[in-house]
């Protein structure tokens, strides 16, 4: 259980990079990492359930249909 919405996000992306050994190459938006990135309709930080209306979606910094 986490305390608020950036830190369940955090559980998902960066933190289980780093639990994993992954954190040079996941888990964070920077140049040289690898990136699959999701476009949501609205903010998760403030309603989580946004991460259900995807809007976009790039694979390899490809946008995918």
């Amino acid at each position: 259980m986490k305390a608020d919405n950036y830190d369940a996000i955090r559980s998902a992306t960066s933190v289980a990079a780093a639990i994993n050994g992954l954190e040079d190459k996941l888990g964070t938006l920077q140049p040289g990492k690898l990136a699959d990135v999701v476009v949501v309709d609205g903010n998760p930080l403030e309603d989580i359930d946004t991460i259900s209306r995807v809007r976009m979606t790039f694979l390899a910094g490809k946008r995918m249909v």
